[in-house]
């Protein structure tokens, strides 16, 4: 934006030119008896003097053009200079009398769009369900049922038996009668007996069961022990994650910003007491302008330039726009 200093010392360097111009002819009208050597001189002189100025009109002029350039650069970053084809004449165009313009920044126009964005794809996620068991308790085959031979002595037992010790025989034995012998000289009487036998009881150990082998059979063997008995196998749970989505705002630019000149306040038609009105209306919005003292300093110009940013308003003066903003009325 072309500042308000460098249009003064534009407008006083035209009206500097403009007067030499008017001098130069009252010099010439004035100097009808003067020296025509001396009068030649003075208005080659004063005709350098004007192309010099003219050439400082056109070096300032270039200066101002390449300075607006770069503001427009560093507020709209990539805002090429033809795209503020409205604001680009160095003075307003339709302007009224009495009214003062201010080019001002128009920043850029943006849109905001949301879109949702897959962040993390579905998925799967296993879970292992480990196997179930019990404790039982169980038999077990430790040895076989099984036979083996086991020799039987023979026992024995004792017995008592009649031996015989004579047999039986007969024998004369003297004998008696009825008539008895009365005297050696009579006979004797004998008589054959029956002698029986003698017999001795004799004790004795004889065999009762003569010794044998005999068939033994061994029963089997069984132990008790406790075991794990699977009751459920393992097992798969497969669980499905959905996928994530992230909404994601996203912010573009429909319009590149761009100069234009705009109905501003100015020192015309700026008073002390309106300059007081917009700094009360700046520190009641939350932007500190300094002392409401009715004077706009660097201060104001700062919190003004950042209340307009803030509301998307054209930045670099004090436009209209920017007082209804504020609720300032004039």
């Amino acid at each position: 934006m072309m500042s308000k200093k460098s249009n003064y010392v534009l407008f006083s360097i035209l009206v500097t030119a403009m007067m030499l111009l008017i001098g130069c002819a009252g010099t010439i009208e004035d100097c009808v008896d003067c020296d025509p050597v001396a009068m030649q001189n003075r208005i080659a002189k004063q005709k350098k003097e004007i192309a010099a100025l003219k050439s400082t009109v056109k070096a300032k002029e270039a200066k101002i053009t390449a300075s607006e350039v770069k503001i427009v650069k560093m507020k709209a970053g990539s805002v090429a200079v033809t795209s503020y084809s409205t604001g680009g004449e160095l003075l307003p165009p339709n302007a009224k009398p009495g009214e003062c313009y201010a080019r001002v920044f128009v920043p850029p126009t943006y849109k905001t769009t949301t879109e949702s964005l897959l962040r993390k794809a579905e998925s799967e996620r296993v879970e292992i369900i480990p196997a179930k068991y019990e404790t039982v308790f169980e038999e077990v085959l430790v040895s076989e049922a099984s036979e083996k031979l086991a020799a039987v002595p023979a026992s024995y037992k004792w017995v008592e038996e009649n031996v015989l010790v004579k047999a039986a025989h007969t024998d004369w034995k003297a004998g008696s009668g009825l008539i008895e012998k009365v005297d050696n000289a009579t006979g004797e009487i004998m008589c054959l007996v029956e002698v029986p036998a003698e017999y001795k009881l004799v004790r004795k150990q004889v065999v009762d069961q003569p010794a044998s082998i005999r068939s033994i059979t061994i029963p089997a063997k069984y132990k008790t022990i406790s075991v794990q008995k699977l009751v459920q196998p393992a097992s798969e749970n497969r669980i499905t994650i959905p996928a994530v989505y992230q909404d994601v705002t996203k912010t573009e630019k429909v319009t590149e910003g761009y100069l234009e000149w705009r109905s501003a306040l100015c020192e015309i038609n700026m008073t002390k007491s309106t300059i007081a009105k917009i700094q009360a209306a700046l520190q009641k919005a939350g932007y500190d302008p300094g002392a409401s003292d009715g004077v706009y300093g660097a201060q104001t110009e700062k919190a003004l330039e950042a209340f307009q940013k803030a509301k998307g308003l054209a930045t670099g003066g004090f436009t209209f726009e920017s007082l209804k903003a504020l609720g300032v009325n004039i």
